[in-house]
């Protein structure tokens, strides 16, 4: 029988192959149409997915999809306002429930504590938390009945652990599929790879003393640097202005590109950030990461104390 996915992100897309791939089942994928990264992605990926893969592009609504009437679904995202129309008028149905970076961690959280999903930091309207609710009851009740998976890189995390327990099938995701394929945007690139971030470019930290460590670094040996995609203008212009830095735009989620160059790279520089859990997963075993703390003084006075907090936490984690 086939799953039918619904995805909104480069990210999800990748995890929806990952699970295919993982279980050998035929998957539709099911593209938001409104999402042109998702669509990019998922056009140069197609010609390497699996067997028995298929992308199904330009949805314009989850309810208007295969993907609503499907007997066993893969959830891009459960936070999306899609998926809970979706769950709350067609049903839970059996479910696999797949990453969406490290606010999957929330959503496990809320699945165990039986609290309607709210998608952190968001100021939800009373439609969205009563989709929220409704989207909970449906989860949890397909996990008593066994019909619900979790696919998920944080398989040994505290929420999934929970969520085992009160009936849910939680495995882990290797990223088998995205390690196993050769992309021509995975070759040429030096050794170190420093993976860029937003923080700067977002106010939070300040740009002199990041440009200087990428300066130092660079001294040493030579860095592709792969950019976040709200790191432009002026900004880029002064990073890839910085001797032996070369800029690379592959087109691709970072976890892509870096799970399909274990040939040529041997070492992965990244901040302290939702990246971290996944390219710990991707990245090939002979394939080092760097997790870079931020000293105290890199902070700009805008810092907020509770991203503050999330950045030590995973340098805690994680202290490289």
């Amino acid at each position: 029988m086939t799953l039918h996915a619904w995805v909104e992100s480069p990210l999800q897309f990748l995890n929806a192959v990952e699970y295919a791939h993982a279980s050998g089942a035929p998957t539709a994928i099911h593209l938001r149409r409104d999402v042109s990264s998702v669509t990019r992605t998922a056009a140069l990926l197609e010609p390497h997915l699996p067997t028995g893969v298929s992308v199904v592009p330009h949805g314009r609504s989850a309810m208007l999809s295969r993907f609503a009437l499907a007997s066993q679904r893969v959830l891009g995202d459960a936070y999306s306002g899609q998926v809970r129309a979706v769950l709350a008028v067609a049903g839970g149905r059996r479910c696999v429930i797949v990453d969406d970076g490290s606010v999957m961690l929330a959503l496990g959280q809320q699945l165990a504590d039986g609290r309607p999903l709210w998608r952190p930091g968001n100021d939800e309207g009373w439609p969205m938390r009563r989709l929220g609710a409704v989207a909970t009851r449906r989860i949890r009740r397909g996990m008593s009945r066994g019909r619900v998976e979790v696919f998920t890189a944080y398989d040994q995390r505290a929420p999934f652990r929970e969520l085992a327990r009160q009936g849910a099938r939680v495995t882990k995701n290797p990223y088998a599929w995205v390690r196993g394929i050769r992309l021509d945007q995975a070759l040429g690139m030096h050794p170190t790879v420093v993976v860029g971030a937003a923080l700067v470019p977002d106010g939070h930290l300040r740009g002199e003393p990041y440009l200087a460590w990428l300066r130092d670094r660079a001294a040493t040996g030579e860095v592709t640097y792969i950019p976040h995609r709200r790191e432009r203008g002026p900004w880029l212009d002064s990073i890839a202005a910085i001797p032996g830095v070369a800029v690379l735009h592959p087109g691709l989620p970072i976890e892509v590109v870096l799970g399909a160059a274990s040939a040529s790279v041997g070492h992965v520089v990244t901040m302290p950030s939702s990246v971290v859990a996944t390219l710990r997963a991707v990245l090939a075993p002979q394939v080092s990461l760097e997790v870079r703390s931020i000293p105290p003084e890199w902070w700009a006075d805008s810092a907020s104390p509770t991203l503050r907090a999330m950045i030590e936490a995973i340098q805690e984690e994680d202290p490289t």
